[in-house]
């Protein structure tokens, strides 16, 4: 039984997901799904004089720039830190609203769940990115 509507948790961005996955060879689709992270577009650049290619994923909230996997790791935990520290100032406000004369007690309601699901899946989605920059950095 689903407790949050599909509509409220946009799409993860399905496709641009596939091409980041192909790219880096990472694989996070069970933790990004429904994370409230939306990757919208991705662009590859490339160099003219050195051929190195560089790409740019638009997220709903920001952008990542990167040139290889342990860059998008990285940038990737930085845009998902940034994420939950949001969701926790909309948590702060949810928490200022319900002390207001006049409440909405629907839309309490459906925030906090909105907060608690995707705030817990996206610190799943960190522990996922913790675990791939933990392979990607250890010395053998």
């Amino acid at each position: 039984m689903k407790l949050i509507p599909e509509k409220m948790i946009p799409d993860y961005g399905k496709e641009v997901y596939e091409k980041v996955s192909q790219i880096t060879g990472l694989k996070f689709k069970s933790q990004i799904k429904n994370s409230g992270i939306v990757f919208e577009e991705i662009f590859e650049m490339t160099n003219l004089i050195s051929s190195k290619k560089n790409y740019l994923i638009y997220t709903n909230a920001s952008s990542i720039w990167f040139t290889n996997r342990e860059d998008f790791i990285k940038q990737f935990i930085i845009l998902i830190k940034k994420s939950i520290e949001q969701l926790n100032a909309d948590y702060q406000e949810v928490l200022a609203r319900q002390n207001q004369a006049i409440v909405d007690d629907n839309w309490i309601y459906l925030e906090n769940e909105r907060i608690g699901y995707t705030g817990d899946k996206q610190l799943k989605l960190l522990n996922k990115m913790r675990e791939y920059h933990d392979e990607s950095f250890s010395v053998d």
